[in-house]
């Protein structure tokens, strides 16, 4: 603490309500931050819950037991889609110059691709290399734009915030792309599990016909 002529220095009145407003600021960005993350993944868990008592004793069955791969493709593509469109409308934020709302949606964006990636892990059996590549490279591309997208919110000068477009648009390109690859490898990898399915059912059958054929 610095002393002159025997008396202490201490912050003016606006510079205590400047530390105030920034606190506040930051405390209102993180709830609108929480509410984006936390939405769409309400939105799903309200989408997926029965409404009739058949429906939802049916429904305890198929959650008792692991998710069929049928399950799973439904699960991913639903996902797929939700995370497709959140890009689209970044893209068109971005071109509007919309900073806070390209922020917001960066990050539910970032959250809801953890989540898929987390929910599609949880269930998948022996994912490959590549996969586990491709989620580790679009998980860093996805903090990347949250990181870029935040510092805009700071920005004020005008010539600055057209260049972070480009940058912001290389950086959506990137998550679009590794995004799309692992969707390509995920959906792929589940159709080789529904094979592999398919012809098992198909053995079975099969043995249980020849089985039933030498008892008569």
């Amino acid at each position: 603490m610095a002393f002159h002529g025997g008396s202490c220095f201490t912050p003016s009145p606006l510079s205590f309500q400047r530390m105030h407003l920034i606190q506040v600021d930051s405390v209102q960005r993180w709830m609108e931050d929480l509410k984006w993350m936390t939405e769409c993944e309400c939105m799903c868990i309200l989408q997926s819950k029965p409404i009739s008592i058949e429906e939802d004793a049916q429904s305890e069955l198929i959650l008792s037991s692991q998710h069929g791969a049928c399950d799973n493709l439904q699960i991913l593509l639903r996902r797929a889609w939700i995370i497709s469109m959140e890009l689209t409308k970044i893209v068109q934020k971005v071109e509007r110059s919309r900073w806070q709302k390209v922020h917001s949606m960066a990050v539910r964006a970032n959250y809801n691709v953890c989540s898929m990636i987390n929910e599609y892990n949880a269930f998948t059996r022996n994912p490959s290399e590549e996969m586990n590549q491709l989620e580790k490279l679009l998980m860093e591309k996805c903090s990347e734009l949250t990181g870029i997208t935040e510092r805009c919110l700071y920005l004020e000068d005008e010539q600055i915030l057209s260049s972070m477009k480009s940058c912001i648009n290389e950086t959506l390109n990137s998550v679009g792309h590794y995004f799309g690859e692992l969707i390509e490898a995920a959906l792929t990898h589940e159709i080789q599990v529904n094979k592999y399915r398919i012809l098992i059912s198909i053995v079975f059958i099969q043995e249980n016909q020849i089985n039933k054929a030498s008892v008569l």
